[in-house]
């Protein structure tokens, strides 16, 4: 979650006198960004897309009223 979303959430709790639930989002958003990270993968993401792909024919044409189609 961003930067900015945290403060607007923060000052509309703050604004209605929650500051119950401020400690609490607090100490969520704290959880959040703690626990977050990010996968490493063992092979580069272009090989990942690559790998089992086949090439397809994206030949098309368009009709006379502007249509297009897949020859």
């Amino acid at each position: 979650m961003d930067e900015k979303s945290k403060n607007d959430i923060i000052k509309i709790l703050t604004d209605k006198k929650r500051y119950d639930l401020v400690a609490l989002m607090m100490s969520i958003f704290e959880e959040i960004d703690s626990d977050f990270e990010y996968d490493s993968p063992e092979e580069p993401v272009e090989e990942y897309y690559e790998r089992d792909s086949i090439e397809e024919d994206t030949a098309f044409g368009v009709t006379e009223e502007g249509f297009h189609f897949l020859d």
